[in-house]
């Protein structure tokens, strides 16, 4: 397990550990929330509603006492007594609610109301039977009072607790909302920090990786510039013969002419063709050198351009046919337009055609027929170059590999690398270069696209 491997484990783990902690806290938060939402506002709302309610009471007993009053005041004030009873047991329901969710933890029982209820009771009983002095006595009356006083002390110590509960509430609620935070901001930054060094050895592992695939494009580069200069070299013998015999040519007739410059005006007809046959013969070897010259240029230092296909095919038969001719291998050649173009390097794809016309001169030479076919076809977007030999279609037995670096049927004199770079140029330009295995002969066809298409658009 490599070290980004763990970098990119930690950095996430940290990262959803931070936002488990941050929901976490948002979440108790929330719960906290809906808990004084649910609880807290009504029970406090319903404490302040009896404290108002028990006051009215009081009020409106003093005024019976002390005025005149008939039965609408006596059923006001019972009104008054029943309202007050609905608020108090709902306040003990919502209570009891809280204390068995661990909300409110204290006494959840009101003192004196029930004795006080008892007291005004008997007020009232009192009243209807116009025993007012009685009332009045009563009212005024030291236990009344105290029993008043104990039911309204029990009612405020009661939401004060429950004040108390919801301040602790919100002091936890506070305190894990930044213990939340602070957890999250430490392992945001753990895993900003992971983050930012696993981008460092990335970049660095980029930078080596780029370092690498430029080393390896530069051995890519030698490896073809060996190969063409093997294939080239495959045909040495052949080039210094064909360039030799003209030599010879032009040798015995500069030896010739300086015979017959002893008497030029007698032999003038004969120096003009001796010098004519030595034009030719110059030519001729400089069309061999410049073919060569244009084959063997280091494509590395060359820029793409519109090059005609048949001048393609001229150079390598050129430079092939020499060793071909000695094994009495014909070339059969077909470019149905001459000027059809390539936007290409033409060195690349000259060793496409070089390393094709090689293989099938190796494949048909101890053959008795040999014939090799380069033909081209065109469609509107594609060009297809054909190059086919007279012997048996080899199809079968070769096509898994046959385009495997360093796989070869020519033993020790072969690279095994032509076919593979060859491939590798043809997908470059957007190409493929496959066997053909439908063909009745071995068949390689390179399948490139049409430069000639976007002319004619243009046009």
């Amino acid at each position: 397990m490599n070290f980004r491997f763990i970098g990119l484990l930690t950095s996430i783990f940290a990262g959803l550990f931070a936002i488990s902690i941050l929901v976490y806290g948002s979440y108790q938060a929330y719960l906290n929330i809906q808990n004084i939402n649910r609880y807290f506002f009504p029970i406090l709302e319903g404490s302040s509603i009896s404290l108002r309610l028990q006051e009215k009471l009081v009020a409106h007993a003093n005024i019976m006492i002390y005025k005149d009053y008939d039965e609408n005041e006596i059923s006001t004030f019972l009104n008054l007594q029943n309202a007050l009873e609905t608020s108090l047991k709902d306040f003990m329901q919502t209570l009891e609610e809280m204390q068995a969710k661990n909300l409110y933890t204290r006494d959840v029982s009101i003192h004196g109301r029930v004795l006080l209820r008892e007291k005004e009771n008997q007020l009232i009983e009192l009243l209807k039977n116009k025993k007012n002095n009685q009332a009045k006595n009563l009212f005024l009356s030291d236990e009344y009072q105290n029993v008043l006083q104990d039911y309204n002390e029990s009612l405020q110590i009661t939401t004060e607790n429950i004040l108390f509960e919801r301040d602790a509430i919100l002091q936890q609620f506070q305190k894990t909302l930044i213990n939340s935070l602070f957890i999250f901001c430490l392992f945001l930054a753990l895993s900003m920090v992971m983050a930012i060094l696993l981008f460092a050895m990335i970049r660095a592992e980029k930078k080596r990786t780029k370092e690498v695939e430029e080393n390896l494009e530069k051995e890519k580069l030698k490896t073809f510039q060996t190969a063409k200069l093997a294939s080239l070299g495959e045909m040495a013998g052949g080039i210094a013969h064909e360039i030799n015999t003209p030599l010879t040519v032009i040798t015995v007739s500069a030896q010739m002419l300086e015979t017959l410059m002893d008497n030029p005006e007698k032999h003038k007809t004969k120096i003009m063709e001796i010098i004519e046959k030595i034009d030719k013969t110059s030519f001729k070897i400089s069309k061999i050198t410049k073919s060569l010259r244009r084959l063997s240029t280091n494509e590395q230092h060359i820029e793409k351009e519109s090059v005609l296909i048949k001048d393609i095919i001229d150079d390598v038969v050129s430079v092939c046919s020499f060793r071909n001719s000695r094994s009495d291998v014909k070339f059969n050649v077909h470019v149905p337009n001459e000027k059809l173009i390539l936007m290409c390097k033409q060195v690349e794809i000259s060793q496409i055609l070089i390393n094709l016309i090689n293989n099938a001169h190796d494949a048909i030479e101890k053959l008795e027929h040999k014939q090799i076919d380069i033909t081209v076809e065109t469609s509107d977007r594609r060009i297809i170059m054909r190059v086919r030999d007279s012997g048996p279609n080899a199809y079968e037995k070769i096509h898994e590999k046959i385009m495997s670096p360093f796989f070869t049927t020519k033993g020790v004199k072969g690279t095994g690398l032509g076919l593979s770079i060859s491939k590798k140029i043809a997908e470059s330009y957007d190409g493929t270069l496959e066997m053909n295995p439908n063909s009745e002969s071995t068949e390689f066809v390179l399948n490139l696209p049409n430069s000639n298409a976007n002319q004619v658009k243009s046009a």
